[in-house]
């Protein structure tokens, strides 16, 4: 939302069906409460826009709900025409309930001109409403919304466990409120959403708190339970959701496609953007926060959220420049002064690790640092077909498997422009980022886990730890992850394992496993400790 940082975040509320909205609205910045105020036309969207113009907090989307197209269908019109003036887009959807099911094919209609027009824009955030149709929003959005061309909110999601793996898969993030909280099938449902996507809403007024609709703030009185179903504390919960509203809203790359092999237009992809800023910004062989801005400093480059993490920091540097500039030379003279050998000199061990992980995305684009640390052109890559075939058939086998959806997320070209080795180490990293981002701890390898899950009192605890039994389990599953950790990296060196001839179906078995510890860490719980 590129909005002070939050206490609290409210990213689906109908504020202008308050009778109170202009003191809601001071009342979310008072509280510090990230709220999306979505509309239901576009015809309320320019007076809500009017009353949030001077918030810190609160962001206005423009919206065309499905349950009043029956009556409001011709103004997509006007919706399209504002368009260009709006960042966040909602309430747009679909709804199959008996009451509107009548409208459907309309909705069908207005719904894809509503991602067909932000797909052209590019850079759009959608919230997005599926009661009884979470299966024909998901095939509207992979037909008309490319991924790279805007982010996606599923608000109120209540589909079922293989439509939640689904919608993780292409990417969505998930709005969740108290309402869903209530029933154990929804709770079940929640338990399993990715950590990394999930957000909060009320959409007040609709929902109840206290006996009175709910206000942005209240999002606040399901942390805790929130926090016991996911087996994290309240505050890492919270830090969680902040750092998942950055990711939401960090800028994005507009107009530009991945390259194909044969150069490009000057700019650089979003895919390609990420993968620079993955490298760059990698824990454990990349930048430290100092080294980033000290260059953004020098290069003069503006540093639009210094507190996000490395990646998102450097995602959203990297996007506002090239929007700014029309052209990639920001970006690319950071790369050269990032890798300029000089700032390595007593670091030589990790800057190998790094420049061969910078250099696979930056095979697409026709360059590479070569090995005296010089940004150089190349001969561009041209497996980016083998690479997409290769993260179709392996997605499609996986999911076959019913893998855990943080795994999906690895099944991507840039990462398997070689073979399948790259995918894989992603996917193991993801484990000691979720280790981290559940516990709070800093450390890396056999030391993160030992922290995490050994001991007498673990910070994890995967059974109840009753019996010898459970307790082997426990000793078990850690040696496990540090011996799956073992495999691809060595975390005293920090060094990652950069070659691996592997097959299709050693990555399958491998994702598999990480898919097991990916489930079992999420079904883990905090026991108490002394």
């Amino acid at each position: 939302m590129t909005m002070a940082t939050p206490k609290l975040i409210d990213l689906h509320c109908h504020l202008d069906l308050y009778p109170d909205h202009e003191a809601l609205i001071a009342e979310c910045d008072r509280g510090k409460v990230a709220t999306l105020a979505v509309t239901t036309t576009p015809k309320a969207w320019r007076r809500n826009v009017e009353l949030a113009s001077r918030s810190a907090h609160v962001r206005v989307a423009l919206g065309l709900h499905p349950q009043v197209v029956a009556d409001r269908k011709s103004e997509i019109a006007l919706w399209e025409q504002l368009l260009p003036e709006a960042t966040y887009v909602g309430e747009v959807g679909l709804d199959a309930g008996p009451r509107f099911y009548r409208s459907f094919d309309d909705q069908k209609a207005v719904f894809e001109r509503v991602l067909r027009a932000s797909a052209e824009a590019g850079g759009k955030i959608l919230t997005i409403h599926s009661v009884r149709a979470v299966g024909p929003v998901l095939d509207h959005l992979e037909r008309h919304l490319p991924p790279d061309r805007g982010r996606v909110v599923l608000h109120w999601f209540t589909g079922s466990k293989s439509e939640a793996r689904r919608a993780a898969a292409f990417g969505c993030y998930f709005s969740i409120n108290a309402q869903m909280l209530i029933k154990p099938r929804h709770r079940e449902i929640v338990a399993g959403l990715p950590l990394d996507r999930l957000l909060t809403e009320t959409d007040g007024p609709f929902t109840q708190a206290d006996g009175r609709p709910a206000r942005p703030s209240d999002v606040a009185l399901m942390l805790p339970d929130l926090a016991r179903l996911r087996g994290v504390t309240t505050e890492t919960l919270q830090r969680t959701l902040v750092e998942n509203l950055r990711s939401l809203v960090t800028p994005t790359i507009v107009g530009v496609r991945p390259s194909t092999g044969r150069g490009g237009d000057g700019r650089i992809s979003q895919i390609e953007v990420e993968g620079i800023a993955a490298a760059l910004g990698d824990t454990v062989i990349g930048l430290s926060g100092s080294e980033i801005g000290h260059i953004l400093s020098t290069l003069k480059m503006a540093d639009p959220d210094p507190t996000a993490t490395k990646r998102h920091r450097l995602l959203a540097t990297f996007a506002a420049d090239q929007n700014r500039r029309q052209k990639r030379t920001g970006i690319l003279e950071f790369i050269r002064r990032a890798m300029a050998p000089a700032r390595w000199l007593g670091k030589r061990d990790g800057y190998e690790p790094l420049r061969l992980r910078l250099n696979e995305t930056l095979a697409f684009m026709g360059l590479e640092v070569d090995a005296a640390g010089t940004l150089a052109t190349a001969t561009a890559a041209a497996t980016i077909s083998e690479a997409e075939k290769r993260a179709r058939n392996l997605k499609a086998d996986l999911l076959r498997r019913n893998v855990h959806p943080d795994v999906l997320a690895f099944c991507r070209p840039e990462w398997l422009a070689e073979n399948y080795f790259h995918a894989v180490l992603e996917a193991v990293k993801s484990v000691g980022d979720k280790l981290r981002t559940r516990t709070g701890l800093t450390d890396d390898g056999a030391t993160l886990v030992n922290r995490a899950l050994g001991g007498d009192t673990p910070m994890l605890a995967i059974n109840p730890r009753r019996t010898k039994s459970e307790q082997d389990e426990q000793r078990g599953f850690a040696n496990l992850v540090i011996g799956t950790f073992g495999m691809f990296r060595n975390p005293t060196a920090h060094e990652a394992r950069i070659r691996w001839d592997m097959s299709l179906e050693d990555a399958e078995d491998l994702l598999s496993l990480v898919s097991l510890i990916h489930r079992r860490l999420d079904a883990a719980v905090m026991p108490p400790r002394a």
